[in-house]
């Protein structure tokens, strides 16, 4: 809700589809994470802050474009540019759950789980599948960046 209200701040109005996309969140949010969760993920934004979470929002997308590029081209999980990807995947992936893998769980299984995350997000369960090929590879886990 509250970026829906920057949007509304932004741009004075915000589509019905912005409305509908936001309710929808809040109760997939509610799906996967407990009132405990939810109040630290939002703590966590606050300390992070708006304009680092624009960043990181819009570096995602360049993110998932990657690894499903060098997925598709077959690069082998170990290869030296696919760890680059899978590092900079567990260090944002740290940083917005503050290295809890409770949470890790529960925003892995949201974008597993839900059609409309995988729609929005372009993120599938065939390079969530790579990409933990490469973490094993690499030694890496969802909370420790670098291994």
């Amino acid at each position: 809700m509250e970026k829906l209200a920057g949007t509304l701040e932004a741009r004075g109005s915000a589509s019905p589809d912005d409305f509908l996309w936001a309710i929808e969140v809040m109760g997939m949010f509610e799906k996967y994470f407990t009132p405990e969760q939810l109040a630290q993920i939002k703590e966590r934004g606050e300390k992070i802050g708006d304009a680092h979470i624009k960043e990181v929002e819009a570096e995602w997308p360049r993110l998932i474009a990657a690894v499903r590029a060098e997925m598709q081209k077959g690069s082998d999980p170990a290869s030296p540019d696919v760890q680059a990807l899978a590092r900079r995947w567990v260090e944002l992936v740290t940083e917005f759950t503050a290295s809890r893998p409770d949470i890790a769980r529960g925003v892995a299984r949201l974008y597993q789980e839900e059609p409309s995350m995988r729609a929005k997000t372009n993120l599938d369960g065939e390079v969530f599948a790579y990409v933990a090929r490469a973490m094993a590879a690499g030694g890496l886990t969802w909370t420790q960046p670098g291994g």
